[in-house]
Formats: C-alpha cells, structure tokens, sequence
C-alpha cells in the first residue's frame, strides 16, 4: 500500500527535493503553502486522508492569522497551525520539518513531536524517517 504525505511548506524550491525523495520512495505527496491552503485540503473530502503530515514552523500568515501577534510574521504560524490539524486529523502524526533553531519557539511544540531541521536531515532520510513514524502510529493503533 502507498502512503500519502501532506507537505504543509512554503518554499517550493527546497521542498522539491524532499517531493522527489518520497516520490521515490512511494508516497504519494501533496503540498500546500499556507494554513488556509492546509485547512482546505484536510477538509475536502475530495482529498484521501494522509498517513503523514510534514510541517514547517515559519508559514505565511494567509487569512487565518492574519494579523494575529502570535504569529509574528509567520515566524510561529505552524505551532498556530498544528492544533487545528490535530484536531481535524487526530490519529496521523505531523512531524515538523523546518529551518527553525530558536529553541523558545520549538518548545512551543506540544512535547513529542518530532522535529527535524532541513539542514540536518537529508531528504531520503526524512523518506526512512516517515515511514518509521507511520509504522510507530500503525503499531500503536492495533495495540490499543
């Protein structure tokens, strides 16, 4: 069976190397640049539920948070982003991929997730790695 990922990233350059790896390595991935565009695709039913969902940190604002100080100029709008996702998607883990290193904004994070930075990890790893949080998140289905 193949795994779809969601990409939630606004930079479509650096993110197509990432949407090459997992292509190649069998996801299916979608990509989206915003959080309206995020909301949007996870709530059409048009679109299959991902396995896994990868977001950024520093997002632009969109309409959603739009002037809202918590996001401070997209800097936080993925930990704005992540609670509404999980709420949508409570069972699919989100793994947060970014080239953010200020460590007051990762603990922002609900504890668990699991960060990557984009200049640590190569992009057939982040392949490996994804497909070891889906097997975690099968696994933890069929224990409970």
């Amino acid at each position: 069976m193949r795994h779809s990922v969601l990409i939630i990233d606004d930079d479509k350059l650096s993110m197509k190397y990432y949407r090459t790896a997992l292509e190649t390595e069998g996801f299916e991935v979608a990509q989206v640049c915003d959080p309206d565009g995020a909301i949007k695709y996870l709530s059409s039913e048009q679109n299959r539920r991902p396995d896994v969902i990868v977001l950024d940190i520093m997002l632009p604002t969109g309409d959603r948070y739009f002037g809202k100080p918590e996001s401070w100029e997209g800097l936080r709008t993925g930990i704005l982003l992540y609670p509404e996702i999980k709420t949508q998607c409570p069972k699919v883990p989100i793994v947060v991929l970014t080239n953010v290193a200020n460590p007051d904004i990762v603990a922002a994070l609900p504890p668990g997730v699991r960060v990557y930075n984009k200049t640590d990890i190569a992009p057939f790893d982040l392949a490996a790695a994804l497909n070891r949080h889906i097997q975690e998140g099968e696994a933890e289905q069929f224990s409970r």
